[in-house]
């Protein structure tokens, strides 16, 4: 929540991302993480002719990509860095391998490096 706002009094109109960046159904999965990233938003609402039909994540793009994705991803992951935290006594947070790039929902930090369990384990 937005620091110093009372959240039973602030308006979502004072924290909201504006203007709206959207895209269309036909767009592909790159460009739609090129804008994420030109942007900086983690989530695009999908307009078709003039309604919205859905919204593609950042976790949306991680779980549809393919080999040649792998440096948006990586920018995509930069993007999270900041607000993952490993205070949980675990440290486990969901994104994406920063070695497989696979979405994982196991992701520890190990010198640094956001891995997944496999990663960790030593078995890719």
């Amino acid at each position: 929540l937005a620091e110093g706002k009372d959240p039973r009094t602030i308006k979502v109109a004072e924290i909201m991302s504006s203007p709206v960046v959207s895209i269309e159904p036909e767009a592909s999965l790159r460009e739609a993480a090129a804008l994420m990233l030109r942007s900086g938003v983690k989530r695009l609402p999908v307009i078709a002719k003039g309604r919205l039909v859905g919204i593609i994540t950042d976790t949306d793009l991680a779980s549809g990509s393919s080999v040649g994705m792998s440096d948006i991803l990586s920018d995509l992951l930069e993007m999270h860095r900041e607000s993952v935290h490993f205070d949980a006594p675990q440290g486990m947070a969901r994104g994406i391998c920063e070695v497989c790039s696979m979405l994982s929902d196991t992701l520890e930090n190990v010198n640094g490096e956001l891995l997944c369990w496999s990663c960790r384990d030593g078995n890719r």
